[in-house]
């Protein structure tokens, strides 16, 4: 299921301009590290090593959200 989750939001993403895709990964690190135990420090490493893995923006951003429904729900 959170395949699934991850895949409609990715390709949901995938209209947004890449300017807009960074402030909303950056916005989704700061309200992540808010509001679970992860620190911003830890989620920015995630975030380079998906790069490093070959995750689009949009799909690191699906999982930065995911990862903050999970925590809030």
């Amino acid at each position: 299921m959170k395949k699934r989750f991850t895949r409609y939001l990715s390709e949901q993403y995938k209209n947004i301009t890449e300017k807009e895709l960074d402030e909303k990964i950056a916005s989704a690190i700061e309200r992540v590290g808010m509001n679970t135990e992860f620190s911003t420090k830890v989620l920015l490493e995630v975030v380079d090593t998906l790069k490093e893995e070959g995750y689009t923006k949009p799909e690191i951003l699906a999982h930065l959200n995911l990862i903050d429904l999970e925590y809030r729900t």
